[in-house]
Order: C-alpha cells, then structure tokens, then sequence
C-alpha cells in the first residue's frame, strides 16, 4: 500500500490533530499517534483522545491499495515542515510488524527512512456515529463564551459552555467561573434539554 499526500493538507491535518493529542499520550503511547486509512480511494486519517474523536479526509491524497497503518503525530509534525507544494508518501505492507517507509520530497530531492510500525489493533474503537443536525451559528456563539469559562478543574461542570434549551429550538449559550457570568442571545439550535459543551482546544480553533 502506498499513500501521496500534498504537504499542504498533511500541514492542515497536523494542526488540527494537535488540538486532539494531550498529555493522555504519555500513558497510553496509542493516543500520541494518528491512524491512517485508505479505502475506495479515499484517504481518512483520525486522532482520539478517548473523549473526542477527529476524522480528517484528505480530498487530494492519492492511495495505490487499501490498508491502515498507525504513524506517531511527532513524525507527521516534522513531515509536515516545507513548502507546500512538495509532497510525502507512506508505503507499507500493512502487517501489524511492519515497518513504514517514508518518502519526503524536498525540492528536487527525496529523502527517504522507515517508522516502526504499530498494530492497527491497538487502535481504540471509535464509539457508533452519532446522528446530527446543522448547527448554523453555534461556533461563533460557543467561542464567544470561551473567556467567560472556569479552568478550575475541581469544578468541571463549569469547564463548559452550557446550552439552554427554549422553546422552538431556541437556544441560550451561558458560561461561567463562579465570579464572572454571560449569556448569548437566542441562537436556533437543534437541542431540545440543557446540556453542557466542554471548552476543547479543537472547538476554541478557527482552524
């Protein structure tokens, strides 16, 4: 199996996957990686951090075969360094001992190494996909609660931005650090009982 990725996209997928991985990686090395699947001609890569769970699909990367493999986010960031017109290739087997050779096209040169390899199995199963709804202007409401909320971790209900529930799907975005409190104006949302949103990294990105 053998992936070709623009370097541009390898770039916007590696910022968003940093909003993903944490400190949990320390513990369970699985979670400092990235899971790459080709499929159908179609090339997704995921990050987890056992709480969320992100799905990039690359639109202009090209796969010869399907497969998976497993490449830690620490390599990806180095590959993710130069101009944006260049390109990186992955070519692996697809066995779970497997090594993964790396092509990294700088300029006129390529150079070339191999990244141990990691079973797939080890991948934590992603949860059933839940069923959604267009959510037109919650974005920009939910990071305009950001500074209002509380980084106390002894009180996690407040680490979050909690949405009201009204009638007629509207919606009040409020947040709070227990001294400080605000509230949005009525948005239409899809949501019918009050529940709270927690204050991610990948939500707060404009990426």
């Amino acid at each position: 199996m053998k992936i070709t990725f623009p370097r541009a996209e390898l770039k916007e997928a590696v910022a968003g996957f940093q909003k993903i991985v944490n400190g949990k990686s320390r513990s369970v090395p699985i979670l400092g990686c990235i899971r790459f699947e080709a499929k159908d001609g179609t090339v997704t890569a995921q990050a987890t951090d056992l709480d969320q769970y992100l799905t990039y699909t690359f639109p202009q990367a090209q796969s010869e075969d399907s497969g998976v493999f497993i490449v830690p986010l620490a390599n990806l960031k180095d590959l993710a360094k130069g101009r944006n017109e260049e390109s990186v290739e992955f070519a692996c087997a697809g066995g779970k001992e497997d090594s993964i050779g790396v092509t990294n096209h700088v300029g006129e040169h390529a150079v070339q190494h191999n990244v141990p390899g990691i079973d797939p199995a080890e991948w934590p199963a992603s949860p059933p996909k839940p069923d959604t709804r267009p959510a037109a202007g919650f974005l920009e409401a939910f990071r305009g609660m950001l500074p209002f909320v509380s980084n106390d971790e002894t009180r996690p209900v407040l680490n979050g931005v909690c949405i009201e529930a009204g009638a007629d799907n509207a919606c009040t975005l409020v947040a709070t650090d227990g001294r400080r409190l605000t509230c949005s104006r009525p948005i239409e949302l899809p949501v019918t009982r009050r529940v709270v949103v927690p204050a991610s990294k990948f939500l707060a990105w404009s990426g």
